[in-house]
């Protein structure tokens, strides 16, 4: 029999074996690219632009400062992959010389410099300490030759990474600069890795915005001086040399400078256009059209191009030798006077720079179509953009009349992007400021609610479905001040309070009022909504954007005051152009926007890209802000909340004191986590060094490592943040410091009792044991939470007026210190930290009961730790007992849990976890006393197939007059459920039962059904153990979309392999609304389970044959004979909260339906045959019902449950089942064979 199962599991591995084979590509253009600073408008993202051009000309070229001899670059490729092929294209020129004095010497920038890859950030800094941390926790790395080429290939990384970092060694010049044409990684979707996401799933429906851009095509756009207050330098025809100050870009913004570098605009593509010629260069690049030998020809235009000039202030002077002016600092006549000029004709190093400026930049019309083309180029392919001009009169848009729109919105699809380029490069430059009617148009286009208007999930095309909660902006661009007719729509701010209102009609900040107070569409008010922007009706937020025109108002001032309440004293538009600029910035504050006004075309540019910034940050993903769930522990008085806001990034921890009435939970907060924390140099905050020392989180002899300190980039600053110090220039978290609470269940911890004087008579310290549990009863409560701003949490549980909601402890895992640097990122868009459950329970460790925390991170880490909290008021550095890293162990989904060998040694037993270094299921025994592994059980199984062990169920034997952890059962990412044998004194002795081969296999048509929650274990009456899961995984962004068919099980283990041909299968026989309510129930059916011939049952989560995605990703429960399952459904619809679930009851033995209702569906205070659903004629009992919420299970209040999938408060009200839930933890069950 053995052979055969040797040969049987020989077979079974050999069935796993195949590794699929994808084609290398070059993965780096779709990454994200930063570098440690940007000089001479070198930007990072040059380098994954698809052009290997070498010349800086090209403008292709990565440039930092030089400030630092470490200068890095880094890429972010969205993703982990197996890499085989990184190709740097270096710049490949001459003129780049710090001391040397040799051909081609661009390409010595590159010379020593290192070239690092990774699987988790790097902690990108400049000091010697960052560059030697980046290298010590690299996959791959290596560094470039003193004399590098111009193409350095390395052909075999053969490495999986995500992040790309390349540094400076600092044996470079301090003053070099660090530059790149070009950075290949060529390689494939990663075999055997998730690509595990970093934002709540079920939070994830973001839909994309509308956004329309409306440019300022009025007659001054031709203008080639800016600001408008320089008119008079050339009213009249004269000779050059006493205008000097308007060829002087000291004078005139846009006149040449030859301090700035002009490269050709960018494309839709994002290639550039070509560069233009000195001796014919174009009068307009973009249309190549016109041609001026510059070298003799060249004449400086003011008002009008002077080809087509019809007076005399169309230019200044004659032509000639293209020339520039500069002032001479210190000369005593200042800019206006013309003698303080030297004149400069255009040196042949300058002509291609020259040539460059004055084909696309030499107007304001061409400089703003460079800064809107650069802009626009890294606008979100998901936005939807539409355009028009300020001119322009009533269309045709969509099916409906427009003013100022041109386009409506549309995917920015390939095609559609080059539409806007072609309307860009040709808009017209005539026409009066009338911007009030502009922007009324943009508004008026968004009250369209047709199905091709600009709702529609299709515009321009019929059929579409409109959505709700998508978002409106527009951007208005104006070079200067309005004038036209009356929008007409009186003084919309004055009821809107400081710092909206004022006291005049019609202004252009009324029109932009009115589109943000105005419901603009009769559709469901559900917009996203943020502390910035609270309206949730369908509105418009405006953008204004001013060239060359500023106001009297500070804009930080103004919209600062958006928060404070200050009162900002708004100016009468009509009493001077510089108030209508004031009424601009008015515009934006009123409609939660923003404003800038650049007084420079390169100015522009780069504020016009923070604005496209700014909006793509607006952008909330669709549904509430503020997620809640909460539970009530059965040695509590309290009811406890957790929280967490999508839009800070932050969470709370809240007590409630629950009253009862008539049958109605009523709740009053008692406390709140947030409003208790300690001031943060006063917090008892510990980690954990690498030298695996417990140590104190701060900056001192006796805090963190030189190593640690390198991973924060040396910057105390950050620690302090961490710490709950606000620091500027570092993300505001607005009302609370600690992170959002999402996957880690918070546990409740005070007098419990874990049965453990039941482990035996020849069991020593189980004498002492009740004894132990009596000294808790004085013990403060605590609760325990992890939390994604780096740290796990125990508060202080009692009630207020006991000291409740103080934090106590908190521990900052050394696994999560190198990503501590994320959460300070203004732009920060979420990470996991500390998100994994936490297990508390009762040990016998160095000679006496404790009370052990052991804690996991989830998607935030590869580590788990552990803490005594036996003494709740003295907790301290000495409580940290150790942390447990190691490459068999990947991301801590898994639940550690603590038990009892059979040696008597107390021990954490967990899965492995996701993406390990093997990608193979293993179960881990840690000592619990010391943190070292005892055992690494291996199922071989995985590999090329991403896998690793879920949560562990453990069951206790008895042998000798002692119990112990006999066998654990786990299942894995491939379906198995996997049984282990630990009923040996030597760990080494551990082994997978059944021959190593799994106990059953979770498959539907063929495709393997993930399991990534923990089984349930009860007795067969009849014996053996029935194991009950659900399959599922709601990990990688992917599983969204995941509609395979998952289902709930019920083995018997009797000591053999079960297959699916063994079970008996279960079926969801209806689903609707319990009549007379909203309520949405499910019944099952009631298939019998012969156990002589069969060894379970299936339920598959599918009804009508409809594939919504339902599985199973929380751990189901026993209640008495009933399995208690939550499953989950992502949501299709974009506009709600991204999950529905089913809580549902089943019969333990036949996983079909109860005899009984479990619900009091019709409300009358009884749970009773009036409480069945008509199924086909029958009366049926409910077997489960719907929340529009991600699943939980309910947890027991008194004769009540209560659960965060419930009511919008998180509470349900009332009694709603038979009887309640054990007493005790559900997390551990004593079961004796």
């Amino acid at each position: 029999m053995n052979n055969l199962y040797k040969l049987i599991a020989l077979i079974y591995l050999l069935s796993l074996s195949f590794t699929a084979i994808s084609a290398s590509n070059n993965v780096a253009r779709s990454g994200n690219a930063t570098q440690s600073s940007t000089g001479f408008q070198g930007v990072a993202s040059r380098a994954i632009d698809g052009d290997t051009r070498k010349l800086y000309s090209s403008g292709t070229i990565t440039h930092t400062n030089g400030n630092t001899s470490r200068d890095w670059w880094h890429l972010d490729l969205g993703k982990v992959y197996d890499i085989s092929q990184i190709v740097i294209h270096n710049r490949d020129e001459s003129g780049c010389s710090n001391g040397w004095l040799v051909s081609n010497e661009c390409r010595l920038r590159l010379a020593n410099v290192y070239v690092m890859l990774s699987e988790s950030p790097f902690a990108l800094g400049t000091s010697s300490s960052s560059l030697s941390t980046a290298r010590s926790t690299s996959n791959w790395q290596t560094q470039i030759g003193s004399n590098p080429s111009a193409t350095i290939s390395f052909n075999s990384v053969n490495t999986s990474g995500r992040y790309l970092l390349i540094q400076k060694s600092g044996n470079n010049n301090i003053t070099d600069y660090l530059s790149l044409a070009e950075v290949e990684v060529f390689g494939s979707e990663v075999s055997g890795k998730l690509d595990i996401a970093q934002k709540p799933l079920f939070l994830s429906n973001t839909v994309p915005p509308n956004l329309l851009f409306i440019i300022d095509d009025s007659g001054s756009m031709k203008w080639s001086h800016m600001p408008d207050s320089i008119v008079g330098v050339c009213n009249n025809s004269s000779d050059i040399n006493q205008r000097a100050r308007g060829r002087s870009s000291d004078y005139n913004k846009i006149y040449f400078n030859p301090n700035s570098t002009y490269l050709p605009p960018k494309k839709a593509d994002g290639t550039r256009l070509p560069n233009a010629n000195f001796l014919s260069a174009w009068e307009d690049g973009y249309q190549q059209t016109g041609n001026v030998n510059l070298s003799t020809s060249f004449r400086a235009t003011w008002r009008f191009p002077w080809t087509t000039a019809t007076n005399s202030q169309a230019y200044c002077g004659g032509t000639g030798a293209a020339d520039y002016y500069t002032f001479n600092e210190g000369c005593a006549g200042g800019l206006e006077d013309n003698g303080c000029y030297t004149r400069h004709t255009v040196s042949t190093e300058q002509r291609q720079n020259f040539a460059n400026w004055y084909s696309y930049y030499r107007t304001r019309t061409l400089a703003s179509r460079a800064g809107i083309g650069d802009a626009f180029n890294s606008l979100p392919n998901d936005f939807r953009l539409g355009w028009g001009r300020i001119n322009q009169d009533t269309i045709s848009v969509d099916g409906s009349s427009q003013r100022a729109v041109m386009q409506g919105v549309r995917p920015l699809t390939a095609t559609h992007k080059s539409n806007f380029y072609t309307w860009l490069h040709n808009s017209p430059d005539t026409g009066s400021t009338p911007l009030r009617r502009a922007l009324q148009g943009a508004g008026d286009y968004f009250t369209n609610v047709t199905d091709t208007g600009p709702y529609s999930t299709t515009p321009g095309q019929a059929g579409g479905d409109l959505i709700s909660c998508r978002q409106n902006f527009t951007i208005l661009m104006s070079d200067g001040y309005w004038n036209g007719g009356s929008p007409g729509v009186g003084n919309v701010d004055d009821n809107m309070g400081a710092p909206f209102a004022d006291t005049f009609s019609n202004t252009l900040a009324d029109v932009a009022a009115y589109y943000w107070k105005t419901d603009l569409t009769n559709l469901t008010n559900n917009v996203p909504t943020s502390d910035r922007n609270p309206q949730n009706q369908q509105h418009m937020v405006t953008y204004a954007v001013g060239l060359g025109v500023f106001g009297t108002i500070d804009p930080d001032e103004a919209f600062e005051a958006i928060s404070t309440g200050a009162t900002i004293n708004w100016p009468n538009p009509d009493d001077s152009d510089e108030f209508k600029i004031d009424d601009m910035l008015h515009a934006a504050v009123n409609s939660r926007g923003g404003f800038f006004s650049a007084a420079d075309p390169s100015t522009f540019a780069s504020e016009l890209e923070n604005v496209l910034l700014d909006i793509v940050a607006q952008v909330a993903p669709s549904g509430t802000s503020v997620v809640s769930s909460s539970f009530f522990p059965s040695t509590s008085t309290l009811l406890f909340s957790t929280s967490f806001d999508i839009n800070s990034w932050t969470g709370d921890v809240s007590a409630y004191r629950p009253t009862f009435n008539n049958g109605v939970v009523s709740v009053q907060k008692e406390w709140s986590a947030s409003s208790n924390l300690p001031a943060p140099n006063m917090r008892k905050i510990y980690s954990f060094s690498d030298e695996n020392q417990a140590i104190e989180f701060s900056w001192g002899t006796n805090g963190l490592t030189s190593t640690q300190k390198a991973l924060l980039n040396d910057n105390e600053n950050i620690l302090k943040f961490i710490r709950g110090q606000q620091i500027q220039g570092m993300r505001n978290r607005g009302n609370s410091v600690i992170g959002d609470i999402i996957n880690s269940n918070p546990v409740f911890v005070h007098r419990e009792d874990f049965g453990y004087h039941r482990l035996g008579s020849k069991v020593s310290e189980a004498k002492s044991y009740q004894n132990f549990v009596f000294q808790k009863r004085n013990r403060t409560p605590l609760l325990v939470a992890g939390a994604n701003a780096g740290m796990l949490h125990i508060f202080n549980a009692d009630s207020q007026v006991n000291g409740g909601g103080v934090e106590l402890f908190s521990y900052v895992p050394r696994a999560v210190i190198r990503n501590l640097s994320l959460l300070t990122d203004e732009d920060y868009d979420h990470a996991y930290f500390v998100d994994g459950n936490t297990h508390v329970s009762d040990a016998f460790i160095n000679g006496s009961w404790r009370t052990i925390l052991v804690g996991s991170l989830r998607g935030g880490g590869r580590s788990i730790f552990a803490i005594d909290i036996t003494n709740p008021t003295s907790l301290g550095k000495d409580n940290v007992l150790w942390e447990f890293e190691s490459p068999e162990l990947g991301f801590s989904f898994s639940e550690p849990i603590i038990g009892r060998l059979k040696n008597g040694k107390w021990v954490v037993i967990t899965g492995n976890g996701y993406n390990s270094n093997s990608s193979k299921a293993k179960l881990l025994v840690i000592d619990l006393e010391s943190g070292t592994l005892l055992s690494s059980i291996d199922t071989n199984v995985g590999g090329s197939n991403a896998n690793g062990l879920s949560s562990p169920a453990i069951l206790y034997g008895s042998e000798d007059g002692q119990s112990f952890i006999n066998h654990v059962y786990a299942g894995d990412l491939l379906g198995n459920l996997w049984k282990f044998d630990l009923n040996h004194n030597n760990p080494n002795d551990f082994q997978i039962s059944n021959g190593a081969l799994p106990l059953f296999t979770a498959t539907n048509a063929g495709k393997p059904q993930p399991i990534t929650s923990r089984p349930s274990l009860k007795l067969h009456p009849q014996g053996g153990m029935m194991v009950m899961f659900g399959t599922g995984k709601y990990i990688e962004t992917r599983d969204n979309s995941d509609v395979n068919i998952q289902s709930i099980y019920g083995i018997r283990d009797t000591g053999s392999v079960v297959t699916a041909g063994d079970l008996v299968s279960q079926q969801i026989i209806f689903r609707g609304k319990f009549p007379n309510t909203q309520t949405q129930v499910t019944a099952l059916s009631a298939n019998s389970v012969n156990y002589n011939s069969k060894k379970g049952w299936v339920l598959n989560l599918v009804y009508n044959n409809k594939l919504e995605g339902e599985r199973v990703i929380t751990n189901t429960q026993i209640l008495n004979d009933r399995l208690r399952v939550a499953t989950l459904i992502p949501n299709d619809d974009p506009c709600s909260p991204g999950a529905t679930s089913w809580n549902m009851e089943l019969d333990f033995l036949t996983g079909g339906r109860l005899i009984y209702s479990i619900y009091d569906l019709d409300g009358d205070g009884k749970v009773n045959q009036d409480d069945f659903v008509d199924v086909n004629g029958v009366p049926t009992p409910v077997s489960g019902k719907q929340f529009n919420r991600p699943p939980s299970l309910t947890t027991p209040l008194g004769d009540y449950y209560v659960s965060d999938a419930s009511d919008d408060d998180g509470f349900i009200k009332g009694n709603t089942g038979l009887d309640r839930p054990p007493e005790g933890r559900l997390s551990w069950r004593e079961v004796f064979e």
